[in-house]
């Protein structure tokens, strides 16, 4: 019951802030199955955990390295919300209890490379979701993420006693591609075909990422001026409608200057809310990595 409240209560303040940080542009080849099923995606930011968890609907459980759960705040509030850690060299008891999700009606969620990504590629995929794939049987869904790598943020931290460095993707577009689901049938012991399970993941991964990058890079122009004028006078014109309803009810003279005061007055107050939730967002994960 607390890892479910907990996800939700951190989903749902995620949602309310991220808008205000992040240009998400989804997009769906297919439905996503119902019941049990293995989400893959690449990882180009320590942040994707966080957002990808706010693009789907049902409760996820993410398989994460363990060095997260180490790292005051952030590892307390992935152990609460029931993710999966990944401990280097024992992987086998991640995937059991993944396992256990999946037959349970969970939706799993993995990184196939386990690292973030480099810089505008990909590290070679492991072979943690092909096992569980073969294992499970169920319906892998593929995932492809672009967004501005110039807009990444590298945070040192220690985590007992060693320096870990986080790639933060901080405000920016973020483009997700969701791919049609892949079925796998087969022995998880054959090694020739688990690793041809892996590089079919990989693959859909790499061309659904390159979607998304294709995507977001035509829009990039529009999306960079919507930030500096568009989504602030959205706000704007909200605020408007919500704190001077009075002046739809005041004369024509009166209605056109009250309007202006007030909508300049909500330009200022979008701006400051908007700089103001970025300040925060900073905040928060400075804190949330010291030590």
């Amino acid at each position: 019951m607390i890892p479910a409240i907990w996800y939700w209560i951190g989903r749902t303040l995620t949602k309310l802030f991220a808008p205000l940080l992040f240009q998400f542009d989804l997009q769906s080849d297919s439905p996503l199955p119902a019941g049990a099923k293995i989400l893959v995606a690449n990882h180009p930011s320590s942040t994707d955990p966080i957002l990808v968890a706010t693009l789907f609907k049902e409760r996820t459980c993410m398989l994460i390295l363990d060095t997260l759960f180490k790292v005051p705040l952030v590892g307390r509030s992935l152990s609460l919300a029931g993710h999966i850690p990944v401990v280097p060299g024992s992987g086998q008891a991640a995937l059991d209890e993944a396992l256990r999700m999946l037959q349970a009606g969970r939706t799993v969620v993995i990184f196939p490379e386990g690292l973030i990504s480099p810089a505008g590629g990909f590290h070679r995929a492991r072979t943690g979701a092909a096992r569980l794939a073969l294992m499970s049987g169920a319906p892998v869904v593929p995932i492809g993420i672009s967004l501005d790598a110039g807009r990444l943020h590298r945070i040192e931290t220690k985590v007992e006693g060693t320096n870990e460095v986080g790639t933060w993707y901080m405000d920016g577009p973020y483009a997700v591609t969701v791919g049609a689901p892949l079925h796998f049938q087969g022995n998880v012991e054959d090694r020739e075909q688990v690793q041809y399970v892996t590089q079919r993941i990989m693959a859909h991964i790499t061309a659904l990422s390159m979607k998304s990058a294709i995507r977001m890079h035509a829009s990039a122009a529009r999306r960079q001026a919507a930030w500096k004028s568009l989504r602030p006078q959205r706000l704007a014109h909200w605020m408007h409608r919500r704190a001077f309803p009075f002046a739809v009810h005041t004369g024509a003279a009166t209605w056109k200057g009250s309007r202006r005061f007030a909508l300049n007055t909500s330009q200022l107050l979008a701006a400051f809310t908007v700089k103001a939730a970025r300040a925060v967002y900073f905040f928060i994960v400075a804190m949330a990595l010291e030590e």
